[in-house]
């Protein structure tokens, strides 16, 4: 069992978080660290002037409610 463990996840509606974060799980030991850390393509700088602070939020909370 492994008591730290780094999960990377793109959080899109394509992936489905559930499989990969059981499969953690089960290789945890149970006193683990399950680190995850959002994998996500990167927006080119003058498209981030087009992303409002609300999306940006409403994202990092609807992620935190997944997890």
């Amino acid at each position: 069992m492994y008591k730290t463990i780094l999960l990377p996840v793109a959080h899109d509606a394509e992936n489905n978080l559930v499989a990969p974060l059981e499969i953690t799980k089960l290789l945890a030991a149970e006193d683990a660290q399950i680190i995850l850390v959002h994998v996500m393509e990167v927006l080119p700088s003058y498209a981030m002037g087009y992303v409002s602070v609300d999306i940006l939020q409403g994202t990092r909370e609807g992620f935190q409610d997944e997890m």
